[in-house]
């Protein structure tokens, strides 16, 4: 079974968190300078920050927990940057090269109990690469 982690901090897996897509994107800068009665010119300055959104489900009474919610705002708070790692058999390989750091988690719940728990959890990790 193959398991992907966020450093040695967390293991997405059926007991925490599953993501089902990986979304990257990738950008390069670009400087423009105006020119009078022509496009302006540009000039490549370098890639700009890769961001990758890892969207996922977790269903309180059949799959996933809650608390590693809690688990990944703590890590988002520390702001360390972390690997992502492809773990099987527990042995770990980079999963997307570089470090990334927590921009941003955000959560949508429905199936509201009559306490007002959530049966279901859209989440989306937005991470951005450190180096």
């Amino acid at each position: 079974m193959m398991q992907v982690a966020f450093g040695n901090q967390f293991i997405f897996d059926v007991s925490t968190l599953l993501f089902d897509q990986v979304q990257r994107s990738s950008q390069q800068r670009w400087a423009k300078q105006e020119r009078l009665g022509q496009r302006p010119a540009l000039q490549n300055v370098g890639p700009d920050t890769d961001t990758v959104s890892l969207p996922g489900v977790l269903f309180s009474c059949w799959i996933g927990n809650h608390n590693a919610m809690t688990t990944l705002y703590r890590l988002k708070e520390e702001g360390v940057p972390q690997a992502l790692w492809t773990v099987r058999n527990g042995i770990g390989v980079p999963y997307l090269p570089g470090r990334w750091v927590i921009e941003g988690i955000s959560e949508t719940y429905s199936d509201l109990s009559g306490s007002g728990k959530p049966g279901k959890v859209e989440w989306t990790l937005n991470l951005l690469r450190y180096d």
